[in-house]
């Protein structure tokens, strides 16, 4: 896949500009720009990955002359994550940010993204999966101010509250919180969409499909069960590539929903 030096060398000077020295084990940021906007994200995640995936997003924001960043369709800008996990108040954070952003999230098909990286692809309106998502419970590096029982309990509350925030399954921090910290536990494809993490936001969903039935004159019923066809021919041809996007709009075209990836 290739990626442009130009923008590597702006967004390391956008990076740069911070004095504070990179912290070991965090993850490298770095962008592709071409028809749609791809953010890299590799590595661990610390406070410091926050801060300079919020720099990153403002920069993108504000070089996108004529075009609303943020409004913009999830499709066309998307977190492209290989994390073994790291810090989850850090992780919430990115999580928040690609929220507020709008984005979709990737996990390719040789990638993974473990532990809190599960808080951040929580966060995507829509969510490619092809690589392993795993999960284990949070643990705490040193002892925390308080009791260990009344920190725990304030991080699965916090957990809780973060995915219905995020309109996915509180039954997620329930499976996390049931698995070892030494153990990790990869979500096979029904747990994902168990826990409403593997598909797109439903509220998302709700918006779009809606729109784009009323755009191409079709019931509701006929959109779902031409979106349903387009859907299962489209995740066993289209994987995480760069051909990724052309092949979605071929097949969503085949069924006449070329629209359905366009409309926000």
């Amino acid at each position: 896949m290739r990626t442009h030096s130009i923008y590597k060398i702006l967004l390391f000077l956008v990076i740069a500009a911070s004095p504070v020295v990179k912290e070991a084990g965090a993850a490298e940021v770095w962008v592709e720009k071409g028809d749609v906007v791809r953010v890299h994200f590799s590595g661990g995640i610390t406070k410091k990955d926050a801060d300079d995936l919020t720099r990153v997003l403002a920069f993108l924001r504000n070089e996108s002359a004529g075009k609303d960043f943020i409004k913009d369709s999830p499709v066309n800008k998307f977190l492209v994550i290989n994390s073994p996990g790291g810090e989850v108040d850090a992780a919430m954070r990115i999580g928040t940010l690609v929220r507020s952003y709008r984005m979709a999230v990737a996990v390719p098909a040789k990638a993974k993204c473990m532990s809190s990286c599960v808080y951040i692809v929580a966060g995507g309106l829509v969510r490619w999966l092809y690589g392993d998502v795993g999960i284990h419970r949070p643990y705490f590096a040193t002892a925390p101010s308080e009791s260990f029982d009344a920190a725990m309990k304030k991080v699965v509350a916090e957990s809780k509250t973060y995915f219905s925030r995020m309109n996915v399954s509180e039954q997620l921090a329930d499976a996390m919180f049931s698995t070892p910290p030494d153990d990790v536990h990869v979500l096979s494809d029904r747990e994902l969409k168990n826990y409403w993490l593997g598909r797109e936001d439903m509220a998302y969903a709700e918006d779009v499909e809606i729109a784009n039935a009323t755009r191409l004159k079709l019931s509701r019923q006929e959109y779902m069960r031409r979106q349903k066809l387009a859907t299962a021919e489209s995740n066993s041809k289209c994987t995480y590539d760069d051909e990724m996007m052309s092949c979605m709009v071929n097949v969503y075209g085949k069924y006449g929903l070329i629209e359905a990836k366009t409309a926000k």
